[in-house]
């Protein structure tokens, strides 16, 4: 599920990379950020609102890619 997408994002980015300090503080504050609005995660994080908005993309997208060439 979304922990297997985190833990994928985790492996393929760099420690100083932000997709990988957004996947670290998601694992380690699952529950937390589960009802976190994306300003909360921003600041938690210390990335921009928009930084989280193209995360969630890239996390939608990585979730979405396999079906597509599933049904193709």
């Amino acid at each position: 599920m979304i922990t297997n997408k985190i833990n994928t994002l985790l492996n393929n980015s760099q420690q100083n990379d932000l997709d990988y300090t957004i996947c670290k503080y998601i694992k380690l504050n699952l529950k937390a950020v589960s009802s976190m609005s994306i300003e909360e995660l921003a600041k938690q994080t210390y990335v921009s609102k928009a930084k989280i908005s193209k995360f969630i993309k890239k996390l939608v997208m990585i979730t979405i890619l396999p079906l597509k060439m599933i049904a193709y």
